[in-house]
């Protein structure tokens, strides 16, 4: 992730102008079906606007992710029923150059970890914009873009790489496999996978904490 400078400065740049709200006409809830409850597993589009939004802070360049897929899993009748994910994100990705080293020829670790930042940004972002998560349902697409930088820490992350794939167009999925609310803290569980055409497929697990950096004591979803 970016220092807490780069973090701060590309905050305060972003306050410059006022987050992007939703076109008009556009839903600011799923399409019609795909809601949490919906009798088996749905999945709907991340919006344009809302994918600009989230990707912004990146340089241009390193804005990785292409297009990106809500999934919800089906509904249960009890929640012990099932180790069905929170939700998941599949993207489609491509990393036409490095941003830090000459072309190594390969998917890195480097590169594993901006592409999971990424998708769980917009991931985060979804289940607030869509009313998704109940612990993101009171938070605004404004204050999510408040806080995307600087309120989003990695306390555990592992990844392994079972096989080279290549990073010029490849694909993604995270999943949030639970979430945890400690002292006001939000604990995202989570696995993520990527793979290529050819075979290639690397996957990890990492923790994320939503952390309250206003000094609230809680998250603002949490009130």
């Amino acid at each position: 992730m970016p220092s807490l400078a780069r973090e701060r400065m590309l905050l305060d740049s972003r306050r410059m102008t006022a987050p992007p709200p939703p076109p008009a006409g556009r839903p600011t809830s799923p399409p019609s079906g795909a809601t949490p409850g919906a009798p088996r597993a749905s999945s709907f589009a991340v919006e344009p606007y809302v994918l600009e939004a989230v990707l912004k802070p990146y340089k241009p360049h390193c804005r990785y992710v292409r297009s990106a897929t809500v999934e919800l899993p089906p509904r249960r009748a009890r929640a012990d029923e099932t180790r069905d994910p929170v939700l998941s994100l599949h993207c489609t990705l491509g990393i036409p150059e490095s941003c830090y080293i000459d072309d190594t020829g390969h998917f890195n670790s480097v590169e594993f970890n901006i592409c999971f930042n990424q998708m769980y940004y917009l991931g985060t972002a979804a289940g607030a914009v869509y009313k998704l998560v109940p612990a993101l349902q009171a938070m605004s697409f404004e204050e999510f873009l408040r806080r995307q930088l600087p309120d989003a820490l990695i306390h555990e992350f592992h990844s392994k790489f079972d096989k080279p794939m290549q990073s010029r167009a490849f694909e993604g999925r995270i999943a949030f496999q639970s979430l945890v609310e400690r002292r006001g803290f939000l604990y995202f569980k989570m696995t993520a996978a990527y793979w290529d055409a050819q075979g290639g497929h690397c996957e990890g697990a990492v923790t994320m904490v939503m952390v309250d950096g206003a000094g609230r004591g809680k998250t603002g979803a949490a009130g």
